[in-house]
């Protein structure tokens, strides 16, 4: 059985868990690029999930983690905007899109102050949330959406999992998630296997057997081996702050989140510099957790729009300050036992929301993790794993009540994803995979 959990304890479950273990356009295209990267202007750097929308139809793509959009397609009437959060939007027609870089330059607002700081950062945090039922989708609407989960052991794949899913969401006001989750095809792909601790995880698994065998019972060693998956669609989902601002972010039995009010004073906000998003002015606000606070909490950027004060973008992940409060005490434990110690890179999470009808909802979802791992040895080398984790789910189309599934099978939420493939022929799934980073 699946449980829902909240982020952190997630994110700690990445760490606990090993340690015990492009787009094709429809239509008559006109210009075509295999790929292109959006990267910032003055440092050469690629500029990740950056947009490059069509003005025109509204067709959008979104780059992945290194800027790279792939299969590109345009008719030659189109006109072109490239835009990310902090950058000068460029825009241009699509037969001039001959290159295989665009460049944006980074552009930070100034803005009128007079708006802005008066209001207290935490406030107009707070000020920004009571407007939630004002800018976010009043009725039930359905979504198709691109998913992925990937996990590498010292560059060596040991999960990469994607589907492609249908998905009938509540209202931003309800009081109960109920999402409705179709699978239109997925696949699950396992190229390596864990090494890390190999001989001690082996010989635990032959223990196990041959306990197993006493009472009678049949279990062989491939029923033993770690599932890899963390999370699935309807999780992901779920996470949505704006959702159900009220409901507190939790680890270890502590409320960590940053948007209750009653955290405000374990936590320090301060205004950063305007910046652009497209047409829009967007108010920067960061924060952390106060250095007095010996808990975790979480540290973070808000990216919300001037005029309507929606969320734009909610990033956030452990702040370094509590990180050292991340591992339960039974974890610790069993680090010592084993002879392990570790370093947490990176544990991010955003947001992203755009607008429908003049009403904001949830664009897309993603989740990383970086992690070192090291089993001490005393007669030889120390053993090592550096993991990483990347989770994402992007909506490419919305759609308004009533809503026909193409598809007739089900998501399973209690179930693992890989526990319930759907798989299509190689030429289906090429097609979708084309259509993986576009949205409209």
């Amino acid at each position: 059985m699946w449980e829902m959990r909240y982020l952190p304890e997630y994110i700690a479950e990445i760490i606990i868990a090993v340690v015990i273990a492009a787009v094709a356009m429809p239509g008559s295209a006109q210009v075509h690029l295999d790929h292109v990267v959006i990267a910032d202007k003055s440092t050469g750097e690629p500029i990740p999930y950056a947009t490059l929308v069509s003005l025109s139809s509204s067709i959008g793509f979104v780059s992945d983690e290194l800027g790279k959009i792939d299969s590109i397609h345009f008719e030659e009437a189109d006109s072109l905007e490239a835009r990310s959060i902090g950058y000068e939007s460029i825009r241009f027609p699509a037969t001039s899109m001959n290159s295989l870089d665009i460049d944006l330059k980074p552009k930070i607002l100034e803005l009128n102050e007079v708006v802005i700081r008066p209001i207290n950062a935490s406030r107009y945090v707070l000020q920004a949330l009571a407007e939630v039922a004002t800018n976010y989708y009043e009725d039930s609407f359905a979504t198709t959406n691109y998913f992925l989960e990937r996990l590498t052991e010292n560059r060596k794949l040991l999960l990469n999992t994607e589907a492609f899913l249908e998905t009938v969401h509540p209202d931003y006001q309800a009081t109960k998630d109920s999402f409705e989750i179709h699978m239109i095809a997925s696949r699950s792909a396992s190229k390596d296997k864990l090494e890390f601790m190999q001989k001690e995880r082996d010989k635990d698994a032959r223990k196990e057997i041959k306990a197993a065998a006493k009472d009678g019972e049949v279990l062989t060693a491939e029923e033993l081996e770690f599932a890899f998956e963390l999370g699935h669609p309807a999780y992901i989902l779920y996470l949505d702050p704006l959702r159900h601002p009220k409901r507190s972010i939790q680890v270890n039995e502590d409320n960590i989140d940053f948007l209750d009010s009653l955290n405000h004073e374990d936590y320090e906000f301060w205004h950063g510099k305007p910046v652009a998003f497209g047409s829009q002015s967007l108010v920067v606000i960061h924060f952390d957790q106060r250095e007095k606070v010996k808990r975790l909490m979480l540290t973070g950027t808000l990216w919300i729009d001037q005029d309507t004060k929606a969320f734009v973008k909610i990033a956030f992940g452990l702040s370094k300050k509590g990180e050292k409060h991340l591992i339960p005490t039974y974890a610790k434990a069993a680090l010592w036992v084993y002879g392990l110690s570790y370093e947490l890179y990176d544990a991010w999470v955003e947001f992203d929301y755009r607008t429908l009808n003049d009403r904001w909802l949830l664009s897309s979802v993603r989740l990383k993790a970086d992690l070192f791992l090291e089993k001490r040895r005393l007669f030889s080398e120390n053993e090592k794993g550096r993991f990483k984790y990347a989770c994402e789910m992007i909506t490419s189309q919305h759609f308004a009540l009533p809503y026909t599934f193409k598809s007739p099978t089900h998501f399973k939420p209690e179930e693992r994803l890989s526990e319930q493939l759907l798989d299509v022929s190689d030429s289906k799934w090429k097609e979708l995979q084309q259509n993986r980073r576009s949205y409209r």
